[in-house]
């Protein structure tokens, strides 16, 4: 992500305990080629912005939760949401992150009646090496919204440390740039596997467009209190 500068917190009240029970249905995975189900994917994704930077995000919930990362939103309680095409610009809570894991938890405060939220499967198994993968976001600029990069899982690293912790990622080689970070990453039938985080050497002053990790999805599940 663009990371947001440290900003004055929000005064207003905010609508939303940070502990609400949230559970979500995992759906049955897609068996359908990841084209096919492109139209779905972008409107399950969205633009995040905090401050001056910007992230992404997707939905997990008809209610409006969406899932992000925890360096995306910094400290702020509410976050600007931007939808598919630039159709809806909305507000949403952060209702919980976890900083050791990366990953940060949004409601949406209004749900416009003619917003589509589109749902995509949760696949909640690793990923094969050498597995196609795409990932979407919006990588650098809030204008380029709705990209859509491809590439294949190049390894489990376990008990990974970067960044002064250890976690585990996926590897892939798909390309992913500052303001991909929260998006999702889809395996080739269009399921949610992971959540893109980082560029391997990203933190070393370096950048190797194919070296990038992602945060499995049932690891930021469990560390956001979501249960399924």
């Amino acid at each position: 992500a663009n990371y947001p500068p440290k900003k004055k917190q929000d005064d207003r009240p905010l609508m939303y305990e940070p502990d609400e029970i949230v559970k979500i249905e995992v759906p049955p995975l897609s068996r359908e080629d990841f084209p096919d189900n492109i139209n779905g994917a972008q409107q399950n994704a969205v633009l995040v912005q905090a401050g001056s930077g910007h992230g992404s995000g997707f939905f997990i919930t008809k209610d409006g939760h969406i899932l992000t990362n925890q360096h995306v939103v910094g400290n702020a309680q509410r976050v600007r949401v931007v939808t598919s095409g630039y159709k809806e610009k909305l507000i949403a809570q952060v209702l919980r992150t976890n900083a050791a894991r990366d990953v940060a938890l949004l409601k949406l405060e209004d749900i416009p009646e003619d917003l589509d939220i589109q749902l995509m499967p949760l696949r909640l198994d690793w990923p094969e090496v050498s597995e196609t993968i795409y990932a979407l976001g919006a990588p650098k600029s809030i204008r380029l919204q709705d990209t859509l990069s491809k590439g294949i899982v190049s390894a489990h690293r376990k008990n990974y440390k970067i960044v002064g912790t250890r976690e585990n990622f996926i590897q892939g080689d798909v390309p992913i740039h500052g303001g991909n970070s929260g998006g999702p990453l889809y395996d080739g039938q269009g399921n949610i596997i992971g959540i893109s985080v980082i560029g391997m050497y990203m933190h070393e002053g370096k950048r190797s467009s194919d070296l990038n990790l992602f945060i499995p999805i049932h690891e930021a599940l469990d560390r956001l209190g979501i249960t399924y």
